[in-house]
């Protein structure tokens, strides 16, 4: 929290409070010393702020009407920032969830000052991947502050454990989970590391390694899913008729393709690099789905479905 932010935090809490708010609990809200609270009610006092104090605390002489200078928004602004807030609750465990509720609630009072419904949005997340709250907050504020992070990360395949150096790119969220697309200085190029495989994380003082949005892009978003890196193989997915409506609806990647075909099935193109995260889509859609290539990809179709199927025979 820096001291604009504290300054405001305070503003709130007195004009909030029926009766003086003591040193010790404005200390604990504000995460500041006993002299930085000084500092911050000269501050507030500053900008006009009736601030009054006695042996029980701060208070605000309420005689006299005042408000911070403040951000005026659109009621279609108001109606984003609130879509956008509900769309961010997968944060719920970090650091960010307390300030991130207090501005929802800010802006449902907007809302129903203005005739509007604030909680008709809802947002269901299924099979999510929460990352350590902490790990988030390093994470997160080594991004911002352009630092190198040192990780103690598990390979969710291997489940292999290393330890890494990288320069945080940005966060990604992605299918209700967290990720890092970061420069890893072990392996001298990108790569993701998700949050919720990562035991420990430290900040360092040596500076990231940063680079422009364009490389990352290319890097990142060029294949199937998080696994990135530049496609080199198109997979060929024929869907029945029963799947089409489902799947024409779908967008599995930003350059996808898809044929009706005169039997009522549907012929999807997707380009990708790596498979993992790919066949398990495919695999979602059990007898709806043959994969027509390439032949890699469909022999290791062919192959997960008759190891589900032995386990049933088994």
């Amino acid at each position: 929290m820096n001291k604009t932010e504290r300054v405001y935090r305070l503003h709130e809490l007195l004009k909030n409070a029926r009766y003086p708010v003591s040193r010790e609990k404005l200390m604990q809200e504000l995460d500041c010393s006993r002299a930085t609270l000084y500092r911050l009610k000269d501050e507030l006092g500053y900008w006009g702020a009736p601030v009054e104090s006695n042996e029980q605390g701060f208070y605000l002489d309420k005689s006299y009407a005042f408000e911070l200078p403040g951000l005026h928004l659109s009621g279609e602004e108001v109606r984003g920032l609130l879509m956008a807030g509900q769309l961010l609750q997968d944060i719920q465990g970090t650091g960010l969830q307390k300030p991130l509720q207090r501005l929802l609630d800010t802006i449902g009072d907007l809302l129903e000052t203005s005739g509007y419904r604030p909680r008709s949005v809802q947002v269901i997340r299924a099979l999510a991947r929460p990352a350590d709250p902490d790990i988030f907050n390093t994470v997160f504020e080594a991004t911002q502050q352009g630092k190198r992070l040192n990780l103690r990360y598990q390979a969710r395949g291997s489940g292999q454990t290393s330890q890494r150096q990288v320069s945080p790119q940005r966060l990604t969220s992605y299918r209700n989970a967290w990720y890092l697309d970061a420069w890893c200085h072990q392996a001298e190029d990108f790569r993701s590391f998700a949050l919720e495989q990562m035991e420990e994380a430290e900040i360092d003082a040596e500076a990231a390694r940063l680079f422009p949005d364009e490389d990352l892009n290319a890097h990142f978003g060029g294949a199937y899913g998080i696994f990135s890196g530049q496609p080199d193989k198109i997979a060929r997915l024929r869907f029945s008729p029963q799947a089409r409506p489902w799947v024409e609806k779908e967008r599995w990647h930003s350059r996808q393709k898809s044929q009706p075909q005169p039997d009522g099935s549907l012929l999807l193109s997707i380009p990708y690099r790596h498979d993992q995260e790919l066949l398990m889509d495919i695999l979602r859609y059990g007898a709806d789905v043959v994969v027509e290539g390439p032949d890699e990809l469909r022999e290791k179709h062919r192959r997960a479905l008759r190891a589900a199927l032995d386990n049933y025979d088994a």
